[in-house]
This record gives structure tokens, C-alpha cells and sequence, in this order.
């Protein structure tokens, strides 16, 4: 089994990250149904476990996302107090307040912020890689892929080598259409063609880990 490749410490610390992402989760709807909040949000329920297996394999990154970025922002280290005011838009928030669910950002953890075009994460990730020689992490959702700037950055990290390790995430939708309305084509695929080391996993927290351990080393990669 690939758990056991993992010491009984480090699976627990993946576990509680987990946890902690899902009950905050959990916790954040109940008080947006109340009304007190006044924006929307995006959970990052059903992937609160893709963050929590990646930080224990690849710690102190520069981060790049977009939205559904909750779980991304605790399992790094982001303080949930300050993920709190920023759902009320206060200005103790991560962002100041003036982020919201969807446009995170924390200096404190090297995260960094969405400006709500899809997809351009990738690209930004890319240049701070290469000006930086950081190793950074950029979570994609799989509908970005379909952007002309996403396929762009990936053949500049391919080309001069970039230490992104990217994310793709993929819950077969793009908001309500699914993925065989949109395309023929694989995420995967692309890197491949891109010259890009590549994995097609599951979300099973053990393999992820697998994953990222294997990969680490020989960037820009993608999984």
C-alpha cells in the first residue's frame, strides 16, 4: 500500500489538515446561510484533501490559485482567524478585507492573490518561478486549461524549465457543463505534448503525496 510509504506522524498531520479545512468549510456555510456574510463564496468541499496531501511534500512554495482556495490557504499555514474577517470584510482579513472568498492572498504564507480572470494564475506562477527560481505551486482547475494564457505558460515553464509544480484540478465541470460538451482532449495530454512530466491521480491523499514526492525534484511538473 502506498500509505505505508508514509510515517504514521505525517499521515496524521495530512489527516488533521483535512479535517480542519472540512469542518471550516462546513462551519463557513452554516454562517453564510444566516446572512451575515455578504459575497459569495467558494467552498473547497470534495478537494479539501488534493492541499492537505500536497503541503506535506512540498512545503514553503510560492502559491498561486484561484477560487475554491479555502483549504489551499489553511493546509499552507494561513491563519483562520484572519480567513475569517476576510469573509466579513474586515480589514483584519488575510487580504485586508478587501479580497474576499475568491481572491486570497497572505504574505505571511507566500500566497498570492486572483485578479478573477480564469486561468491566469498559470501564467503569473510562471513568471514569478522564473524571476524568483522559487519553487512555486499553481493550482489549475481543468476548465482553465481551455485558456489560451494557461497553455502559453505551460510551454514556457516546459521551455526554460520553471520550478512550478502544477495542480490540476478536476471535477469534470466548468460551473454547469461538463467536460465531453467542451472538449476531446485531456489536461495531461497537453503537458505530455509540452514535454512536461505528468501524472493522472485520484484524489486519494496517499497517492497525491506519492505523486508530489516523485515529482518534486524534476520541475516544471504536472499532476
Amino acid at each position: 500500500m502506498i500509505a505505508k510509504q508514509f510515517s504514521l506522524e505525517q499521515t496524521l498531520s495530512m489527516f488533521r489538515k483535512v479535517c480542519k479545512n472540512r469542518s471550516f468549510e462546513f462551519n463557513l456555510r452554516k454562517v453564510y446561510d444566516t446572512g451575515i456574510i455578504k459575497m459569495p463564496i467558494y467552498l473547497s468541499l470534495g478537494q479539501e484533501q488534493i492541499s492537505a496531501a500536497v503541503s506535506e511534500e512540498y512545503p514553503n512554495p510560492m502559491i498561486f490559485r484561484q477560487h475554491r482556495g479555502h483549504s489551499t490557504y489553511l493546509s499552507f499555514g494561513g491563519d483562520p482567524k484572519a480567513l475569517i474577517y476576510e469573509m466579513l470584510h474586515d480589514p483584519r482579513g488575510c487580504t485586508g478585507g478587501r479580497g474576499g472568498s475568491s481572491h486570497l492572498s497572505s504574505k505571511e504564507i507566500s500566497y498570492f492573490g486572483h485578479c478573477g480572470l480564469i486561468g491566469n494564475e498559470a501564467s503569473i506562477s510562471i513568471g514569478a518561478a522564473f524571476a524568483s527560481n522559487k519553487n512555486t505551486l499553481s493550482f489549475i482547475g481543468d476548465a482553465a486549461m481551455e485558456e489560451d494564457y494557461v497553455l502559453s505558460a505551460l510551454g514556457f515553464a516546459a521551455k526554460y524549465k520553471t520550478p512550478v509544480l502544477f495542480i490540476g484540478e478536476d471535477n469534470d465541470l466548468s460551473i454547469l457543463t461538463v467536460k465531453s460538451v467542451r472538449r476531446e482532449w485531456s489536461s495531461v495530454k497537453v503537458a505530455e505534448a509540452f514535454g512536461i512530466p505528468y501524472v493522472e491521480s485520484s484524489d486519494d491523499p496517499w497517492e497525491i503525496m506519492d505523486h508530489v514526492r516523485k515529482m518534486k525534484n524534476d520541475l516544471p511538473a504536472f499532476i
